[in-house]
């Protein structure tokens, strides 16, 4: 019996599915589903993906010029503002709570986010 590819998918998230013992509350998951969703709108991978391709099509002498890649790190940088000025859940905290979470995180979300992009894009 030979299982393709999208079977043996279905299968292991089955069967994660059915291991789930999480501890979280329904509310939590909510949380990170919403938080999910929101980055999967914000987090700039069609942008990323976008820059790529227009990169790709140029012949390698016009690749990647500074003019391209200054309009490229000003796009990402006024989405990535986006992340933080329209989610509810981070507004609603106070502001000292925000910059505590931002001191202790950023580093961490960039590195992740940039990781998780390249791979998206097959960087």
């Amino acid at each position: 019996m030979q299982l393709s590819f999208s079977s043996l998918f279905l299968l292991s998230t089955l069967n994660l599915l059915r291991s789930d013992q999480s501890t979280l509350t329904i509310e939590q998951w909510n949380l990170l589903s919403n938080l999910s969703h929101f980055y999967d709108e914000h987090s700039g991978v069609t942008l990323d993906e976008r820059f790529m391709n227009e990169q790709m099509s140029l012949p390698p002498k016009l690749c990647l010029k500074s003019g391209a890649l200054i309009r490229y790190f000003n796009d990402s940088m006024e989405g990535t503002q986006l992340l933080y000025k329209n989610n509810q859940d981070f507004l609603s905290l106070s502001a000292n709570n925000r910059s505590v979470l931002l001191n202790n995180t950023i580093k961490y979300i960039t590195d992740l986010s940039t990781n998780f992009i390249c791979h998206l894009i097959v960087l």
